[in-house]
């Protein structure tokens, strides 16, 4: 890679997000990028100390919510402030990259930007560093190159969006680059057995690296509105700063994803296969896959009691859970909330949480 090019990258942390799906312990004011759900550190400051090593905290960027701006400000007090971006309300991916690309274009007209999530674990950190530069040093050999980072699916996943990956386009940094074919959405089980079958398909794993400049050129052709939205942005950002266009401008972009707005209309998409272990951490069965079980096939978190339970997750930051001659049960104890649930159920935990919100219990979201 030409050395002059990663002077020129930045990362973008997406750190929105409510993290609907690990309630109780994720609620409105702590949602689950903020908890220590993989270890002593929480997801958020895992990803932020792995991009340290790759780009320094001058050229990290992180958008989240605006009421969670104090949590990042204790978690990575090392990101100068004015790299700091507090969404008035959630629209998405689209509208958080469009932001971000406004930031470091500003600052870099040959800027790249690299745009991970704050909810995954990544490891080791030599893989991430290696994939990057591979993406990195692709987008910026070649105009008009949008690039993901896929993921190498090691069973037939329902839950994710997949990538089917065309002819090697090169090789960088000794890691092979694909063409991309399509984005395909979370399949059945039997479709997703098919795409395993078949070795052409990675997971999406929500990472993207492209030039700030080819990113803007895309989005006008593949959604004008968004690109209309985002020189908006900028001419506010120019006047008032970039607390203005985010109250004035940013509510009113259309709310989606990167992913619909961009990526599957692209002319010029490239993947990466991941050169390093990756967990969605999506819901409380993640943590199965994340901590260690005891030799029944528990994994458990805080106080616990258990007497010939199996198979089951046990967390609990507040007081003692016991659990009695149960198996395959998810078990969650979190401030004034229970949650009981059988493993396998654990994505309907959202529609406990729009249940509440329904009935009015907005105290325990």
């Amino acid at each position: 890679m030409h050395p002059d090019v990663r002077e020129h990258a930045f990362a973008v942390v997406m750190a929105g997000g409510s993290g609907t799906r690990f309630w109780p312990q994720s609620r409105r004011g702590r949602p689950k990028q903020f908890l220590p759900l993989a270890g002593g550190k929480t997801l958020f400051r895992t990803v932020v100390e792995r991009l340290f090593g790759w780009v320094p905290p001058a050229r990290v960027i992180v958008v989240t919510g605006r009421e969670h701006l104090e949590m990042v400000r204790a978690q990575a007090p090392e990101i100068p402030e004015e790299n700091l971006v507090g969404e008035p309300e959630g629209r998405d991916t689209a509208p958080c990259l469009c932001v971000a690309a406004h930031i470091a274009g500003e600052r870099d007209p040959e800027a790249i930007l690299i745009a991970l999530p704050a909810d995954h674990v990544i490891e080791p950190a030599e893989g991430l560093y290696r994939t990057l530069r591979a993406a990195v040093a692709h987008v910026a050999s070649r105009r008009g190159v949008l690039c993901t980072i896929g993921i190498r699916p090691d069973h037939p996943a329902t839950g994710f969006g997949y990538i089917h990956r065309g002819a090697e386009a090169a090789r960088e940094e000794g890691l092979p680059v694909f063409e991309v074919r399509a984005f395909r959405e979370k399949p059945d089980r039997a479709t997703a057995e098919g795409y395993l079958a078949t070795g052409e398909y990675a997971w999406n794993a929500g990472i993207f690296v492209w030039r700030v400049s080819d990113f803007r050129d895309e989005l006008r052709r593949t959604a004008p509105d968004l690109a209309d939205a985002m020189d908006a942005f900028g001419r506010r950002a120019a006047e008032g700063g970039i607390a203005a266009a985010l109250e004035e401008v940013f509510p009113g972009m259309r709310k989606v994803s990167i992913d619909y707005a961009l990526l599957e209309r692209a002319r010029r998409v490239a993947t990466v296969p991941a050169d390093f272990r990756w967990e969605d951490v999506g819901s409380w069965e993640a943590l199965a896959r994340l901590h260690p079980a005891d030799g029944a096939g528990n994994v458990v978190s805080g106080e616990t009691v258990l007497l010939d339970a199996r198979d089951s997750i046990v967390v609990t930051d507040r007081g003692v859970v016991a659990a009695i001659d149960v198996e395959g049960l998810i078990v969650v104890r979190s401030g004034d909330c229970l949650l009981v649930c059988r493993k396998g159920s654990a994505q309907r935990v959202r529609e406990v949480v729009e249940t509440l919100r329904v009935r009015g219990g907005e105290k325990y979201l």
